[in-house]
């Protein structure tokens, strides 16, 4: 049994490995909700070939974790509840559940720090119904400050952190559970409350939603995304000549080489054809009409060139920025063409496309085609990005680059659009 544990971390430790910082997302996220196997196993491995990218990792890890006990939530609530009900029985279940309600918080809290399986907390927290707001907040800093204590301590000690990790963080967060069992009891015998809830998270979110509404929750969640986005692209371009890029990107190159299927030929030859100057510009043109028809609103259609001419803008000024060269670089022509990250095709197809989706989902006539209209924007654009790696213009992660810069514009685009309104 330990032997088949063994090779089960040892696997999982170079299957994600390999994929570096999204292998240690996936693991993060997993880990936190079904996954039986700790993120600390790639995460200190990790670390220690790149110690000045060990907080960078941390914080993935954190926020990952934070994402997938989220999920673990969602889980507890769909089955784990339903479940639990049919067994425990109404009043029993309802004990439980108050219980877990005031002082869970705690608990997800030591049990996120600590090596204690966090995935039974986070599914309980879901069928106890614990405030939500309760929940996060503790994930959060917990996480937050197991994993930047490890990042921290490689980042300084390099190799020798391994000792340090081992001998002292492990039973040092045992430790830590001594020491919250003990102020738990000095703060029971002295009637000073354990709840959480005390701290009125809800109430500061609710006056927030009044005050600015729809957009209030736009700007966050948007906010969110802009930086998730952001780490991602700045973490390909300044890494553009780490190993496990090349890796990436020729495994892919080779991959969509290897397709000989004559109905791609013709869709790839269709894409390059649209893309022709002239035919760019009708285009375009056409576009602006349909910003314009959406409503008959002026801010449609100044956002929408604002949209067009800033991503125009920012490809130009991330180009000679990063400096990364083409595939086949061109042999004449502006100095800026002979980089290729980010894509900016894919970054000005993904703002463009982008905003004219939320155009056209924003209108009411055809409130009913959102997700048709999502799909064929999502299908679009990836046509547009294997296009460019199918013809040899762009590396994978160039294109990748691209959609990522593109949709932060389309974020800063669309909040703006709705701050206005």
């Amino acid at each position: 049994m330990w032997s088949a544990l063994i090779e089960l971390v040892e696997w999982t430790k170079d299957f994600f490995m390999q994929n570096g910082a999204f292998g240690l997302f996936i693991l993060a996220f997993a880990e936190a909700s079904f996954f039986p196997i700790p993120p600390d196993v790639v995460l200190i491995p990790l670390s220690l070939i790149s110690p000045k990218n060990a907080i960078y990792y941390s914080c993935i890890t954190a926020a990952s974790s934070t994402l997938g006990g989220i999920f673990g939530y969602i889980i507890g609530v769909r089955a784990g509840r339903p479940l639990l009900l049919r067994f425990a029985g109404g009043k029993r279940f309802k004990q439980i559940e108050k219980m877990f309600g005031r002082y869970g918080g705690w608990a997800v809290a030591i049990a996120g720090f600590t090596p204690i399986p966090y995935k039974i907390f986070t599914i309980a927290s879901g069928v106890f119904r614990m405030k939500i707001t309760t929940f996060t907040m503790a994930a959060l800093l917990s996480r937050s400050i197991r994993f930047l204590i490890e990042g921290t301590v490689i980042m300084v000690m390099g190799e020798n952190a391994l000792v340090y990790i081992n001998k002292v963080l492990g039973p040092g967060s045992f430790i830590f559970i001594a020491a919250a069992a003990a102020a738990y009891c000095l703060m029971k015998k002295k009637k000073i409350s354990m709840d959480l809830s005390n701290l009125n998270i809800n109430n500061y979110w609710k006056k927030y939603i009044k005050r600015f509404g729809k957009f209030g929750i736009d700007l966050v969640s948007g906010f969110i995304l802009a930086i998730f986005f952001g780490l991602l692209f700045f973490k390909i371009g300044l890494d553009s000549s780490a190993r496990w890029l090349r890796i990436f990107d020729n495994k892919v190159l080779l991959a969509v080489k290897s397709l000989n299927v004559p109905a791609i030929f013709h869709t790839v030859r269709v894409i390059n054809f649209l893309f022709q100057p002239h035919l760019i510009i009708i285009i375009l043109v056409a576009i602006l009409f349909i910003a314009w028809k959406i409503g008959r609103r002026k801010l449609f259609l100044f956002m929408t060139i604002i949209s067009m001419s800033g991503s125009f803008l920012i490809q130009w000024g991330l180009k000679p920025l990063f400096q990364r060269p083409r595939i086949s670089p061109f042999e004449e022509g502006l100095a800026f063409l002979e980089y290729g990250f980010p894509s900016g095709t894919m970054l000005v197809s993904t703002a463009v496309i982008g905003y004219i989706v939320f155009l056209l989902t924003h209108s009411k006539v055809i409130s009913r085609s959102k997700p048709f209209i999502i799909m064929a924007a999502v299908i679009i654009l990836f046509l547009i990005g294997f296009s460019r790696v199918f013809t040899g213009v762009s590396f994978p992660t160039d294109v990748i680059a691209g959609f990522l810069m593109g949709a932060i514009w389309v974020i800063v685009c669309v909040l703006t659009t709705n701050a206005y309104e």
